[in-house]
């Protein structure tokens, strides 16, 4: 897992190479290696956030949330938009996977919700 992380942060520092605004000139690389760090521990508590949700689904789970934060990069603030990102594709997954199995749709939100049938 750590070697996982070593290459994400290696890919976020190449990222902040071509996204000017997420190290503008003034920004010292000290903050940017925080941003990249805060990035890397939100990334690691979503995935074991989903995991619980989808169990069984790890990898489905990591590529997911790997696909939400190359998007949120391309965003001005990275770690404000990936939770919602990763949610957004994790709940694709999770209803992908119910209408398979024509099951309820689990909730990834924290909240306490009854969980919907998919079909009435």
């Amino acid at each position: 897992m750590t070697s996982q992380i070593r290459k994400d942060q290696k890919l976020m520092s190449a990222m902040f190479k071509t996204l000017p605004w997420n190290c503008p000139a003034d920004t010292t690389p000290t903050s940017c290696h925080k941003l990249a760090t805060a990035i890397a521990e939100l990334k690691t508590r979503l995935q074991h956030q989903y995991e619980r949700v989808l169990p069984g689904q790890t990898e489905l789970v990591h590529d997911a949330i790997a696909a939400a934060e190359a998007l949120a990069w391309l965003t001005p603030f990275p770690h404000l938009f990936l939770p919602d990102l990763a949610e957004a594709r994790i709940a694709s997954l999770a209803s992908q996977s119910a209408f398979a199995r024509n099951d309820v749709i689990p909730v990834c939100s924290g909240e306490p919700q009854n969980p919907q049938p998919l079909f009435t």
